[in-house]
């Protein structure tokens, strides 16, 4: 029983030893936190807390960080789009940072984000999946965690661009353009043979006549097919046209809209890549042309081009004589063609609906007008050579667009590349013929 006693009693002592120091530890702690502060100088999250004991500085950091949870975005960018991590993504330890704060010094605060959340946000704003596997989220977790943690900040935009790991990005097919053109009038040997594939720097321009520098073995009409491959192909992206000229008559080997003439040393072809990220333009010769592809990192927005308001305004007929002729011949020295005209457009879709609509040309060619050669005779209306041939043609003149309303990135060739008098133009050494009225 003494045993016992002695036991309770050494059990009892031991107990109310341990409680004293422990509690009474504890209860000395806090009010001496109460009384100690935290020096000049010391910020946690760039919240100055010098002056303000733990308790204090807690409840501050609080009032602060309830403030950013009302009014912070989290941005994210890419291209033309954006989104925002949601702010639910976050917790805020305060109770930890307080401890841990260094006295006199500036803190961050301890700060953890959903991975889960941040995911989402950019997989839903990328939405390609070959993007989105490159995306490099341990660096763009940090990155958003430091810029909170340090200084708390209410906005911050980050261009998830400087998270994607290039060298593991798959290249992707983007548009294409062909020009179909006889292989007998024009050879793309010699360009398949050096530039089977051009490189379009990020956020630079390219020019066609700059690209072949010194090589002169290139003729004017490969390199306008060339040009118009290209352009068909830049067309549906949002790459920007900043020189391109038209020829007077639409080619044979390009399609209404989409010419591109280059003229060496004088016409060129030149357009500006905006993106980050460089680009290729592959060139494939196919059995009855060229194809022109582009490739690189995909577009966050859908271009397509549109084709509109086609015009064609039909030729007059101009009437010629000629003595050289026999009584009564008659040659026609130039069929005649009609004039074309028409409007391109670009719009940009996201998400399938229609964002952005952009009038990138209006191209006009001008009639060709038939040219009749008459022999003179002695019943030849010499007073009616402005005429037409048929009085069921009309002169729409008028209505055709002058060259002032086109896009001023475009222009047409103004160089006559057809030759012909003037209406009622008679040859000149005519014996016994002036003006109009004879005199």
């Amino acid at each position: 029983m003494n045993f016992f006693r002695l036991f309770l009693v050494i059990i009892i002592n031991t107990a109310f030893i341990f409680s004293f120091s422990h509690f009474g530890a504890l209860a000395y702690e806090k009010v001496w936190s109460q009384d100690v502060v935290f020096k000049e100088g010391t910020t946690l999250g760039s919240i100055p807390i010098s002056g303000l004991n733990e308790e204090q500085a807690a409840q501050k950091v609080k009032e602060h960080i309830d403030g950013w949870y009302n009014s912070a975005t989290i941005s994210l960018q890419y291209q033309n789009t954006s989104t925002n991590v949601p702010l639910t993504a976050f917790l805020f330890n305060v109770e930890d940072s307080i401890a841990q704060v260094n006295d006199g010094k500036v803190n961050n605060l301890i700060v953890s984000m959903e991975d889960v959340k941040l995911t989402e946000a950019v997989t839903t704003m990328l939405t390609n999946e070959n993007l989105v596997s490159v995306v490099q989220f341990e660096n763009l977790n940090r990155d958003i965690i430091q810029a909170i943690s340090l200084t708390l900040k209410q906005h911050i935009t980050l261009d998830v661009h400087a998270y994607i790991n290039q060298a593991d990005l798959q290249q992707e097919k983007l548009s294409e353009g062909t020009v179909v053109f006889n292989k007998e009038d024009i050879n793309m040997a010699s360009w398949m043979a050096t530039y089977s594939t051009i490189t379009i720097p990020a956020q630079s321009q390219l020019s066609l006549l700059n690209t072949i520098a010194s090589n002169t073995t290139f003729t004017d009409d490969e390199l306008s097919v060339i040009a118009s491959g290209i352009y068909k192909a830049i067309l549906p992206t949002n790459f920007t046209i900043l020189e391109r000229h038209t020829s007077r008559t639409l080619p044979p080997y390009s399609e209404l809209g989409y010419e591109a003439k280059v003229k060496q040393n004088d016409m060129d072809f030149v357009f500006y890549n905006p993106n980050q990220t460089d680009y290729q333009l592959k060139f494939t010769e196919v059995y009855n042309g060229l194809l022109v592809t582009l490739t690189g990192a995909p577009f966050m927005e859908n271009y397509e081009v549109s084709l509109e308001d086609k015009q064609q305004f039909d030729p007059k007929t101009i009437i010629q004589y000629d003595v050289l002729l026999k009584k009564n011949e008659t040659v026609v020295k130039e069929k005649g063609k009609p004039g074309l005209l028409i409007k391109v457009f670009r719009e940009t879709y996201v998400n399938d609906e229609l964002t952005k609509r952009d009038k990138l040309s209006e191209d006009f060619y001008p009639p060709v007008h038939r040219v009749e050669v008459y022999s003179i005779s002695s019943n030849t209306p010499l007073n009616n050579t402005n005429r037409s041939e048929d009085s069921s043609v009309q002169d729409n003149s008028s209505n055709m667009p002058s060259q002032e309303k086109q896009d001023p990135t475009t222009q047409r060739d103004k160089s006559p590349e057809e030759t012909w008098g003037t209406e009622g133009e008679i040859t000149k050494g005519m014996p016994g013929v002036g003006d109009k009225d004879g005199n």
